[in-house]
Formats: C-alpha cells, sequence, structure tokens
C-alpha cells in the first residue's frame, strides 16, 4: 500500500536490549526463549528494549501495539522511560495461555505495570464473527468489568494515559 513510514526490524522486543532469543512452540502459540549468541541459527534473533529503539531513532512513540505471544510484558518493562516520558496509547493482548487473571485483570503484571504508571485501561469488545459495521463505535470495557470465563481466550487491550481521547463518537463504553 505504498506506505514511507514503516521500518521493518529484525529485533525481538524485550525488557532489555543485546539477549538472544528463538521462538519455541507453534505458529500463534509460539513465546520467546533463550538462545545461544552467536550462533548459525536462523531461527535466533537479538532483543531490543523499547526505550533503547526509541533513544537510537531519536523519537518520542505516541503507540505501542503489541501482539507478541506472553512477551507484552517484557515489552513494556522495555519500555519504562517511554512510558513515563511521552504516554503513549498501547494496545496489547492478554491470553489466558500467557496471562494469570484467575485474580482479575487488575491483578495481572502487566495491568499493574500501566495502572501504576496512570493508564486506564479498557477490553476491546470482540465480536468473534465477521460483521460489516460501518459507522459503528468501537467498544470498550472497563478493566474491571471484563467477563473473564469460558474456554481460554484472549482480550486486546487499550490503555489510555488520558481517557478524554476515548470520549467521542467513536468509542462507546460499555460494561460486561
Amino acid at each position: 500500500n505504498h506506505l514511507n513510514n514503516v521500518v521493518v526490524n529484525i529485533s525481538g522486543l524485550w525488557n532489555r536490549s543485546g539477549e538472544w532469543m528463538r521462538l519455541d512452540g507453534f505458529d500463534s502459540f509460539a513465546n520467546m526463549v533463550t538462545a545461544e549468541a552467536n550462533t548459525k541459527d536462523k531461527n535466533s534473533f537479538e532483543t531490543i528494549a523499547i526505550d533503547d529503539y526509541a533513544q537510537r531513532q531519536e523519537q518520542s512513540i505516541g503507540l505501542i501495539q503489541l501482539d507478541i505471544e506472553g512477551a507484552e510484558l517484557s515489552a513494556l518493562q522495555g519500555a519504562q522511560k517511554i512510558l513515563e516520558q511521552d504516554k503513549p496509547y498501547i494496545i496489547f493482548e492478554l491470553h489466558r495461555y500467557y496471562v494469570d487473571w484467575s485474580n482479575g485483570l487488575r491483578a495481572t503484571p502487566v495491568c499493574q505495570l500501566l495502572l501504576n504508571l496512570g493508564y486506564t485501561i479498557f477490553a476491546v469488545r470482540d465480536i468473534n464473527s465477521h460483521r460489516e459495521m460501518p459507522n459503528q463505535p468501537i467498544e470498550l470495557v472497563p478493566l474491571d468489568s471484563v467477563y473473564l470465563d469460558g474456554p481460554p481466550h484472549g482480550f486486546n487491550m487499550l490503555a489510555v494515559p488520558d481517557t478524554t481521547r476515548v470520549q467521542n463518537k467513536a468509542f462507546r463504553i460499555v460494561e460486561g
């Protein structure tokens, strides 16, 4: 689509730069595990912390979008400076396969990290089927109102530093 503002980096987001990792497991449920540095393993890659990436680019970050199969917490731990200074909007996944939410979403380490930095967190309503939804607002469910029962599943989450950005006709905040 002729985008000229996308840069592809062959690096894994992690809580620190310079680690060597590889993906372990099947397809969308693969997770990052430690790999040997400087090997000829074509499946291994070097990590970078978001803070280090932003510093090298000499840019602030306004949006972080993560769906990295359980490594979301580690990636956000590597973005402490960015989270505190730039206050980017964050879209991330929480999946019961990787995250224990038996004490509620609020108690998960990734939500605790963001809440302690002053973020408000919502789950994004997922209909789980294809439906045309022109001109329909995105439904956001407050963190403590998300229905968690059922088979193992995940949620796309939105963390905002300021709720005024979601108080308009593009969004609808709903309970349950």
